[in-house]
Parts: C-alpha cells; sequence; structure tokens
C-alpha cells in the first residue's frame, strides 16, 4: 500500500543498524518533495528559469558522498542567504566499494526540496535516470543498480518496494535543466552532436512525458552526453540561447574541467569536489566562471592546483 497525498504519514519503522527509520515519515519527505518539484515557481515545463537577483551555487556529481554534501550545505548556507539557488544533480549511486548508501542522500535531498522549495534546484542525472529506467549501469564489471537495490532493501526489508517506488516518484518530477537570464545553461550534461538538431528551448519548456523516461529519448540522450567538441558545443549553445554551460557527468581528477570555450564540468564526489558560486544579476564569461571555482576542502584544493 503506498503512501499517497502530501502530508500522510504512515505508522510504520524498521530498524537499520542502530538507527531507527520511520518509514512513514522518509515516505512523507517524498511527497512533499514531488510537490514541491511541481508548484516551483522558477520552473517552466522541465527548466527552471532563475531569476536575475540573489545567486547561484552549483555543484557537480556527488553518488552518495554525504560528507561532501555536508560541506555543500555549509557553504551555501541557504539559511543566511535568502536569495541564494542552490543546484544539484548526481546523487544516485556510490561509485567507491562498499554499501552504497546513496539513498540516504537522495533521501536528503527530498527533504532540502521540500524544506527550499524556491530556491532547491535537483536536476535529472544519468544514474537517476537509469533507476527510473530499470537501465543496468556497471562500473568494474559491478552493477550499481543491484547495490542501490540491496542497500534499500537491507534498510527496509519488506517495505523496500514501496519506498523504492516513492523514490522513482520524485525522480519522475525533478526538471531536466536550468538556465539564467543571462546566457548561463546547467544540466547534468549535453548531448551528442548527431542529436544537437533535435533540441530547441521549447523541448525543455514543454512538460514532461511518460515518453521522455523510455530509452534513446531525448531526456536520456540529453544527459548521457559527452561531446565537447567546439564546434557541438556552438551548435548547442545556439538551439538554447546559451553562452556557458555548466555540467557535471564527466568524472574530473581535478575537480573540474574545461574542455572547450563553453563547457565547465564540476565534480563534486570526492575529496577534491569543487563548486560553483555566481552572481545572478548580470552576464558572466567562460574565464570568469572558471576562476570562481572554489573547492570543497580548500586546503586539498590547493595541493592539487
Amino acid at each position: 500500500m503506498a503512501c499517497t497525498g502530501v502530508g500522510r504519514v504512515l505508522q510504520f519503522s524498521v530498524f537499520f543498524g542502530r538507527w531507527r527509520v520511520d518509514v512513514g515519515k522518509i515516505l512523507d519527505v517524498f511527497d512533499r518533495g514531488l510537490a514541491a518539484n511541481w508548484v516551483d515557481p522558477f520552473r517552466n515545463g522541465n527548466l527552471v528559469e532563475l531569476p536575475s537577483r540573489g545567486d547561484l551555487f552549483f555543484t557537480g556529481d556527488l553518488h552518495g558522498s554525504m560528507e561532501n554534501f555536508s560541506l555543500i550545505l555549509k557553504y551555501a548556507d541557504l539559511k543566511n542567504h535568502p536569495d541564494r539557488h542552490l543546484i544539484l544533480h548526481e546523487v544516485v549511486h556510490q561509485l567507491e566499494l562498499g554499501q552504497d548508501q546513496s539513498f540516504r542522500l537522495l533521501e536528503k535531498v527530498a527533504a532540502l526540496k521540500a524544506k527550499y522549495p524556491k530556491r532547491v534546484h535537483f536536476l535529472m542525472g544519468n544514474h537517476d535516470l537509469a533507476e527510473v529506467q530499470g537501465r543496468e549501469i556497471f562500473k568494474g564489471g559491478i552493477c550499481l543498480n543491484l547495490l542501490f537495490d540491496n542497500a534499500v532493501e537491507h534498510a527496509y526489508g519488506k517495505r523496500k518496494e514501496e519506498v523504492k517506488a516513492k523514490y522513482m516518484e520524485f525522480l519522475k518530477t525533478i526538471p531536466l535543466a536550468a538556465r539564467t537570464k543571462h546566457g548561463v545553461f546547467l544540466a547534468h550534461s549535453t548531448p551528442e552532436g548527431r542529436d544537437v538538431p533535435a533540441y530547441s528551448l521549447s523541448y525543455f519548456t514543454k512538460t514532461p512525458e511518460p515518453s521522455d523516461y523510455l530509452p534513446h529519448s531525448l531526456m536520456e540522450k540529453m544527459i548521457w552526453g559527452r561531446d565537447y567538441a567546439p564546434a557541438t558545443a556552438d551548435a548547442f549553445a545556439e538551439r538554447v540561447g546559451a553562452e556557458v554551460f555548466l555540467v557535471g557527468h564527466t568524472p574530473c581528477t581535478m575537480g573540474f574541467n574545461t574542455p572547450n570555450h563553453r563547457h565547465v564540468i564540476l565534480d563534486s564526489k570526492d575529496r577534491f569536489g569543487t563548486y560553483l558560486l555566481l552572481p545572478l544579476d548580470r552576464p558572466l564569461g567562460h574565464e570568469e566562471i572558471k576562476d570562481r571555482i572554489r573547492f570543497l576542502r580548500p586546503k586539498v584544493g590547493a595541493a592539487k592546483r
């Protein structure tokens, strides 16, 4: 029996290690999170159109890193910056060896969206979509979906399917991309050159349909792309009216990468994790954005540079 309706709490709990987990509260968090996704005042179809005031805190892939998520919350300091927007993506699937706890991070992100419905924006990533699709992703010969599933079962036992269904319901409500008023386009990734002609700004501003979550859809092609050829970047920029792309998806040993004159790639999942804090009230060029990249662990980052 699934929990439906914002605010409804099922009184049921299980034990996970030493921690008592109230399943009803978890289901309620996702109900409130997905409701917040749909009523986000800055959302236009599947696109978040950010305002021209305040600032933007952008992150890269997290892949279950609770420690880096805590640092992001510390630096973003949303409570004391009422005009700050935080963009997160790719929290699902832990890439390191060991039990996958990325589902816990997904729960925290849903709770954060519910707490700051107008200022936290969680964008679709390829691993998130893969969970929705049931598409297997392997790293080093290990199926990440299976590790994720086993971890949820270990935590919730017989309630696993109910909880996972709520995860998927939430993921189907998250937007695909965001943009600023001054030409910065934010997404998990950008499409391959052969697929660019299929996109326009109107694709992102339409309400998502069930077919968008199917294999080989434009959504899938968008967030799995790794084509950083300058000509491809220019062509996609023209299609969506952008000057600079802020993305994740591609692992960065330095914590970031700038593979062409438009893309800035951030990676936030490990000890070299990075973030960006950008003003929303004026245009920013590629070089200025690059200069604003900061490490979540400044001392480690300084040594890495």
